[in-house]
């Protein structure tokens, strides 16, 4: 090989290095920010928490590495939607997240967890409007029973005095 093929050889070579080594970086960058985002953190302890994932995955479910060339992956600086594979003692599955924010300043809100598991597919298993329908039916229950006690206790006061 003459000295011309030699250098060409020596810098294609080096600039390959460099191309992947960039590309590691980006990747690992795009993983570390996800990783130490509120939505990141919300729905991967929301799956730690939903029996279903636990009987089928096992315990601790573990994030993996997220592929920043997903194209189901998108994020802006106020909208997300991420694909995080998961790993358990007994499967493996995938998490998708969708989130928002008002602003830069504001936090994370988690609008949708939906999980995959091989042998069930996939899923939602948290909804945020679905959440709120329940919280508000649950006080407004509460609202009932404490008003139905109320007037339980005034009909039994009533019937003591007629005694």
């Amino acid at each position: 090989m003459n000295r011309l093929n030699k250098g060409l050889l020596v810098v294609s070579t080096t600039g390959l290095a460099v191309i992947f080594g960039m590309n590691s970086s980006i990747g690992f960058k795009f993983h570390r920010r996800i990783r130490e985002s509120g939505f990141y953190k919300d729905s991967v302890e929301m799956v730690n928490h939903y029996p279903v994932a636990l009987e089928h995955l096992g315990k601790p479910i573990a994030p993996r590495r997220i592929s920043y060339t997903d194209p189901e992956n998108k994020l802006t600086d106020k909208e997300v939607c991420v694909k995080i594979p998961l790993v358990g003692p007994k499967d493996e599955g995938m998490m998708y997240t969708w989130a928002e924010r008002a602003s830069l300043e504001d936090k994370w809100v988690v609008n949708r967890v939906d999980i995959s598991i091989r042998k069930l597919g996939r899923w939602t298993f948290y909804d945020r409007e679905t959440q709120k329908d329940v919280k508000e039916e649950k006080e407004s229950e509460k609202e009932s029973e404490a008003h139905e006690e109320k007037g339980s206790e005034k009909i039994s006061k009533t019937k003591e005095k007629g005694k």
